[in-house]
């Protein structure tokens, strides 16, 4: 939509030159306007490949590149379900729940994101990352509403899509969700050895914590170590559509990664 502040007429300015109305636009048409001014908005093939364009420090590892190749995977499988075990500092969560969303949000604006962790604090934290990528790179061709721009929750201009961000003990019931990502959600050892409180996160993940949407895919992921899952697990939340469940843990590498 485009308004003009005051009337269409033509106004007189400074030295009594004839200056055109003030034109403003909506985010969504500021948007689409910024994408024909600076060329299509980009697509990349890899989440990885859209973290290193966006960043050229980030560090691309064997690990990381088959996690993308599982990722990208995952979005074109119906009811498609991922693990992800590995060390801590080996990038996955930057990857899983910073670059895969957005990269996401890039192939299909309206997709509905859902990121839940063992605590609200860190989904949200992710949420306000995703979301300030979004403000400092036009190139991506998105924009965030600016009436529903929270950190746990905002949505993009002109589509359906963003991100909701809760905690394991959350609910998504009432909510349209296309793609969950669940970032650790055992926040340590001590959670992991204990079996009341996995019985409890499990019990949250499969009443509260699943994709409302038939055929949507979900990830998981958590440092080796605090895994509560054996390989394809059926406990991981489902919808009631088969599909397809793999679950791999990289070869750690030596670098810290972005």
């Amino acid at each position: 939509m485009v308004t003009a502040s005051g009337a269409c007429a033509p106004k007189t300015g400074q030295g009594g030159a004839m200056t055109a109305p003030l034109l403003r636009l909506d985010p969504a048409t500021a948007a689409a306007m910024r994408t024909i001014l600076t060329g299509s908005a980009h697509h990349w093939d890899t989440p990885g490949d859209m973290a290193q364009a966006l960043d050229p420090t980030t560090v691309q590892t064997p690990a990381l590149r088959l996690i993308d190749t599982q990722l990208a995977q995952l979005t074109d499988t119906t009811d498609g379900r991922l693990i992800v075990s590995m060390p801590p500092q080996e990038g996955k969560s930057q990857r899983c729940s910073r670059r895969f969303p957005l990269w996401a949000l890039t192939h299909n604006p309206d997709t509905r994101i859902a990121i839940a962790s063992y605590a609200h604090s860190v989904a949200r934290r992710w949420g306000r990352v995703i979301r300030d990528d979004i403000a400092a790179h036009p190139k991506l061709g998105l924009t965030v509403r600016p009436d529903l721009s929270a950190q746990h929750e905002w949505q993009l201009a002109g589509h359906e899509g963003g991100i909701y961000a809760t905690g394991v003990g959350g609910a998504l019931t009432g909510r349209a969700v296309d793609l969950l990502i669940i970032d650790d959600p055992i926040k340590d050892r001590e959670q992991a050895d204990s079996k009341v409180y996995r019985e409890r996160v499990w019990d949250c993940g499969r009443r509260r914590l699943h994709p409302t949407r038939p055929g949507a895919p979900v990830v998981s992921f958590s440092p080796m170590g605090t895994r509560t899952t054996s390989p394809g697990d059926s406990s991981l939340p489902t919808t009631p559509t088969a599909g397809a469940s793999s679950t791999f843990q990289p070869r750690p590498t030596a670098a810290t990664t972005r």
